[in-house]
C-alpha cells in the first residue's frame, strides 16, 4: 500500500512540475529566407490527398508538396509569375465516379509579388475549385 502511495505521489509531482513548467518556444526564424517571398494556401476538400505544382514561364514544373484530403496547407516561394496545378496523387475508385473528380487543374498565369497570396480552395470535383489572390 506504501509502495501504490509513493508511486502516485511521484506520478503526481511529475504532472503538476510538467503542467507548470515554461513551454517550449517555437523558432520563427528562417535560416534561409525567401527573398521577395509570396505564398499559396491550399484547403483540400477533393476526396483524396492532391499534388501541387507551379510551373514557369518556361513551362519547368516544380513540386511544391502534397495535401491531404480535409487538410490546410501553406507554401513560400519566390515572387513571380506562374501557373499553378493541382493533380490527384490517386484516383477514386467505385461507380458514379465523373472525369470531373479524377482530373487534375491548372490556374490561368498569376503574377504574384512579394506579400501577395494565392489561396486554393480544392473542391470534391476539382473542375469547381477556386483561386483568390489576395494581398497587396
Amino acid at each position: 500500500m506504501k509502495l501504490r502511495n509513493a508511486w502516485m505521489a511521484a506520478a503526481l509531482a511529475l504532472a503538476v512540475s510538467t503542467a507548470t513548467t515554461t513551454p517550449v518556444q517555437a523558432d520563427t526564424t528562417n535560416p534561409d529566407p525567401i527573398e521577395n517571398a509570396a505564398e499559396i494556401r491550399v484547403v483540400n476538400n477533393h476526396m483524396g490527398a492532391v499534388g501541387v505544382y507551379t510551373v514557369d514561364q518556361q513551362n519547368q514544373r516544380m513540386y511544391l508538396g502534397a495535401v491531404n484530403r480535409t487538410q490546410f496547407k501553406s507554401f513560400t516561394l519566390p515572387a513571380g509569375t506562374l501557373r499553378l496545378q493541382v493533380l490527384p496523387l490517386s484516383a477514386p475508385a467505385g461507380l458514379g465516379v465523373r472525369e470531373s473528380q479524377i482530373s487534375g487543374i491548372e490556374t490561368l498565369d498569376v503574377d504574384l509579388e512579394a506579400g501577395q497570396a494565392v489561396e486554393l480552395w480544392l473542391e470534391p470535383g476539382l473542375s469547381g475549385s477556386t483561386a483568390h489572390l489576395r494581398g497587396d
